[in-house]
């Protein structure tokens, strides 16, 4: 029994090195940014985790300036937080006025690092939309929705905010949250778009997730701490017997 107990411990501890190991290893995946528009899409592809992640996509039949970034910590191999921030400007041209359309970008990572544990999931939309050529914006509005995929998934939004049509109208921030079970490998995703039928809108709005759970180390510490008891049992019985 008191063998037992001791083994039990030890096999705590390589179970923990072995975890902390696992999450350092080099992992496949893919990162894509795509533009939808009501002509067609643009995607940019990407295959090694670099963490950042610039894009600039050929105007559309409504929007001009298309251009961004993609900030995520998808190289740092961190399993208790996977962090993506999808940010990206664009102007609404003079064709169609009055005619309301969509500009719809979708950023899609899976490099992230994971454990088999439950996950916090959140995301918050932000950003502004100018008009200083008209002196006021039109009917804008912007919107974030999200998927966080582990051994289930969570989907986000879509979480909305609209402008007020003065010269600068600020949206949100505005946020959404709520749970799922992750896996060695995590997969996030933000939709973001933005809405408007006035020339000269000029929009920069950004969209943050975060999916975190407890750290490995503080698993580690627990499993640790499992085999330091056992092994203080162990040695507080030898001594009552001797």
């Amino acid at each position: 029994m008191l063998r037992s107990n001791f083994n039990l411990g030890l096999l705590a501890v390589a179970a923990s090195a072995a975890l902390l190991l696992s999450t350092g290893s080099a992992r496949a995946g893919m990162v894509t940014i795509t533009l939808f528009d009501g002509a067609g899409q643009q995607q940019d592809t990407f295959v090694t985790a670099q963490g950042t992640y610039t894009f600039a996509f050929s105007p559309t039949a409504n929007y001009t300036g298309i251009t961004g970034m993609l900030t995520t910590n998808d190289n740092a191999g961190t399993p208790s937080l996977a962090s993506l921030s999808l940010a990206y400007q664009a102007t609404r041209t003079s064709a169609n006025p009055g005619v309301a359309d969509q500009l719809r970008i979708v950023a899609n990572d899976s490099f992230f690092a994971g454990i088999l544990a439950p996950y916090h999931a959140s995301h918050t939309l932000s950003g502004v939309v100018t008009n200083f050529t008209n002196g006021s914006t039109g009917a804008t509005s912007a919107s974030l929705s999200s998927t966080f995929m582990g051994s289930t998934s969570a989907t986000l939004g879509p979480t909305t905010a609209t402008g007020n049509g003065s010269l600068v109208s600020v949206f949100g921030p505005a946020s959404a949250s709520g749970t799922f079970s992750g896996a060695t490998n995590l997969t996030l995703t933000a939709d973001l778009s933005a809405t408007s039928g006035t020339a000269n809108d000029a929009f920069s709005l950004q969209g943050s997730l975060q999916a975190t759970t407890p750290e490995p180390a503080s698993l580690a510490l627990a499993f640790t701490g499992f085999a330091i008891a056992g092994a203080g049992a162990w040695w507080r019985r030898s001594r009552a017997k001797a």
